[in-house]
């Protein structure tokens, strides 16, 4: 018989610790100074792209998202044929879209129009549709900077955290889902944590149909890798990312990518810049078509799998 006080402690631990990682105050610095690589692709994409950068904000009128905030390329404003590629982004347990804003702006930098919101439970996948509706209603407003500005054939989705639930759900629960054509997940929360009954967004990844790239740290003490006694407390351990795989693969013969952060002093937190330099070629491979930005993945000698940045690589490229 298990003491009823151990009982709480086993379903609360968990909780807690996961809410402690979510919301760990961190200020990322600009993405250049965070990752050091002498990968050629990496290395290229860790730098700023070409745009200047500017950050629309409005309210939401919704108490959960509080806010809408797009990072666009400021010529966005000025040329008017060109149609620009979208992403949606999907916030970890606790962030906010200003806690990790030069993740938005290194990928606005890029050529992107990218959302978020101040949503801090995105698990649900609610938000990011609503975030997709109304740029797509942006775009369709005569009276919108962004009308006529985003390419709805060309839109992608990643998500951090608990964010790589929601990103899931956002593609497999919603009819509007269909819109999306690339995923990229940042240290996913596991199934079993999405499921748990403190976040309460289950999903589904033998329904995705689109291609995938997961990315996790590796480091025992950041809450992603397992070990036996703290197994309970692993965000996104190796087992869970090829789990989904399996799922994926199991339904749908797509590209799907793995790949953990060799440096064991990253944590959690670290890996949404750990992951922007190649989250921003994925991006730009599978958004605009750009074969070199794709060459960390594809091809007889992928970049990732020799950069000893990375580590648990793994690269099935079914729909190639």
């Amino acid at each position: 018989m298990i003491h009823p006080l151990k009982k709480i402690l086993f379903f609360w631990i968990p909780a807690v610790m996961l809410m402690i990682c979510g919301c760990k105050s961190v200020e990322l610095p600009e993405i250049k100074y965070h990752v050091k690589t002498n990968a050629p692709i990496e290395k290229k994409y860790l730098e700023a792209g070409p745009e200047k950068i500017c950050c629309y904000t409005v309210s939401a009128n919704d108490f959960k998202l509080k806010s809408f905030r797009v990072w666009y390329p400021e010529r966005l404003k000025t040329e008017k044929e060109k149609r620009y590629p979208l992403i949606i982004i999907c916030n970890g347990t606790g962030y906010r879209a200003t806690r990790f804003s030069p993740v938005f702006r290194h990928l606005a930098s890029w050529g992107f129009v990218v959302v978020g919101t101040d949503e801090e439970w995105s698990g649900k996948g609610r938000g990011a549709i609503l975030s997709l509706r109304f740029i797509l209603k942006e775009n369709q407003d005569p009276k919108s900077i962004f009308h006529g500005k985003i390419d709805p054939e060309r839109i992608g989705i990643a998500g951090h955290s608990q964010g790589g639930a929601g990103a899931i759900n956002a593609i497999t629960r919603f009819k509007d889902g269909r819109y999306f054509k690339a995923l990229f997940t940042i240290s996913g929360a596991k199934q079993e944590q999405a499921a748990h009954w403190v976040l309460r967004c289950p999903y589904d990844p033998g329904k995705l149909r689109i291609p995938v790239m997961m990315t996790a740290t590796s480091n025992p003490y950041g809450w992603d890798e397992e070990n036996p006694e703290r197994k309970h407390l692993a965000i996104c351990p190796l087992p869970s990312m090829q789990k989904n795989r399996d799922a994926i693969l199991k339904h749908c013969k797509t590209t799907v990518v793995i790949a953990r952060v060799a440096n064991k002093k990253k944590y959690h937190a670290d890996n949404l810049a750990m992951s922007t330099p190649y989250m921003t070629a994925w991006f730009l491979y599978w958004l605009t078509g750009d074969k070199d930005a794709g060459k960390f993945f594809t091809g007889k000698s992928p970049e990732l799998m020799k950069n000893p940045c990375w580590q648990d690589v793994e690269i099935h490229n079914g729909s190639l």
